[in-house]
């Protein structure tokens, strides 16, 4: 069963998502990784409308239910869970390369230059959201259980990376031509390899969702590896949140913080909330 803890953070009401029976223990199957991955797409790289962050997490997860609860037994059983509630892997993998691709396509649009000088203004600030999502969705896929994954491919052409470390995507044009990826994007990037080089535990811990709430635009789960834990928050909201942390986070704590566009994480002991801006990833590592 899901527990729901409230409480308070300033004057906003946020819900806390209590899911111990739900992390993951076991290695997803080829089926849960593009679902895992084809809903971090619909998430992270939404270009109209608002996405659904706590329906996504819900999904999530099942996800993870679903790695936990597989026995020995039930591993070669028609009625596996893992295998049978997920949507075909390569009909998953073509409708998550179609989504990357409208939105690189998008992205790639806002580059030109404006009719007017003063719709310059509003261009350069949609493409620079556009990058932070698609930042954002590196940065997800990165610190996800996708261990095993595979990148998705068309053809020769990486489009979406399984996790840190494997190349960096390449955006399509919008004639179909591939492209090198913009500057920025091969920086972060690099800051996610190092960064998952660093402190294993993003990785390899144990991964819980412990918090999803569509009015602030907040995801958050933890991952812990022995005393080590890190604490990963993404807001997708044009506001400014104190950082989502588990109930019980003690104040005062010595931590170690990487944001995003950030080369190095840096440690200090915390005398006040954490802060996370306008479509940004925070990393919040203890016993490091």
């Amino acid at each position: 069963m899901r527990h729901i803890i409230y409480g308070l953070a300033g004057l906003s009401i946020f819900i806390v998502f209590a899911c111990t029976e739900n992390k993951q223990s076991e290695p997803l199957t080829p089926a849960q990784q593009a679902k895992w991955q084809h809903l971090s797409a619909q998430l992270f790289l939404t270009h109209s409308g608002t996405p659904n962050i706590e329906q996504v997490a819900e999904q999530l997860n099942l996800i993870l239910s679903s790695t936990a609860s597989q026995t020995p037994e039930a591993a070669n059983t028609k009625e596996n869970i893992s295998e049978t509630s997920f949507e075909n892997t390569s009909a998953l993998n073509k409708d998550t390369h179609r989504i990357f691709r409208q939105f690189t396509d998008l992205y790639n649009a806002t580059q030109s230059s404006a009719d007017a000088p003063r719709q310059e203004s509003a261009t350069s600030a949609k493409q620079e959201r556009l990058l932070k999502q698609l930042k954002l969705y590196l940065a997800h896929i990165a610190f996800s259980p996708l261990e095993n994954a595979e990148p998705i491919a068309e053809g020769p052409t990486t489009v979406i990376p399984a996790k840190a470390g494997t190349p960096t995507p390449v955006i399509p044009a919008q004639a179909g031509t591939p492209q090198t990826a913009p500057p920025q994007l091969t920086q972060h990037q690099n800051q996610l390899n190092t960064l998952t080089t660093n402190y294993p535990v993003l990785t390899q811990g144990e991964f819980a969702l412990y918090e999803a709430n569509n009015h602030q635009g907040l995801l958050a789960y933890s991952r812990t590896l022995g005393k080590q834990r890190a604490f990963i928050a993404y807001n997708l909201s044009y506001d400014v949140h104190d950082m989502p942390l588990p109930f019980g986070f003690m104040a005062s704590t010595k931590v170690t913080l990487w944001r995003m566009g950030s080369d190095q994480a840096k440690s200090f002991v915390t005398d006040r909330a954490i802060v996370i801006r306008p479509f940004e990833v925070v990393v919040v590592l203890v016993g490091v």
